[in-house]
């Protein structure tokens, strides 16, 4: 319970540094780095307590990356197809995230270890941060279209 409410208070506060910073790229990178971190760095440990602490780790970044990813898609996407571009979006990572969970299975069946099952969870984050940048790099150097102007 502790680690869910934590993070509901997180995700609020990140949220609003978010949109006082406007800066949307870096507000998704960041907990999305520490959620990858988190997630290899159970290889680093046996103890059950620093485990959870990581895994709770895990799960307070995760929520905290909601808002400035969904305003990071909401910015990316031209209106025109805006409600479709969310709709898959929200497709691929359910895809995603399903597939991933079933290796995480597999991995810790195989190997016996379940540090060991995380880490294509901790690949993808990394993927996931690197992509934020490729996009939001590419969102900079794009002009933004102006609205007309009514005299």
């Amino acid at each position: 319970m502790i680690p869910f409410g934590l993070g509901a208070v997180f995700m609020i506060f990140w949220g609003m540094r978010a949109d006082k910073s406007g800066d949307r790229v870096f507000s998704t990178a960041l907990p999305l780095a520490i959620t990858g971190l988190s997630f290899a760095a159970t290889l680093l440990t046996d103890s059950l307590t620093v485990t959870l602490i990581l895994l709770s780790l895990v799960l307070i970044s995760n929520f905290a990356l909601k808002g400035p990813f969904w305003a990071l898609t909401g910015e990316t996407l031209p209106p025109a197809v805006l409600a479709v571009g969310i709709a898959a979006v929200n497709t691929l990572g359910h895809l995603g995230t399903g597939t991933l969970n079933y290796f995480v299975g597999v991995i810790r069946h195989e190997t016996g270890s379940f540090p060991m099952a995380l880490l294509p969870l901790a690949a993808m984050c990394f993927v996931g941060v690197i992509l934020v940048f490729y996009i939001g790099n590419r969102n900079s150097k794009t002009p933004k279209p102006q609205l007309a102007r009514q005299n």
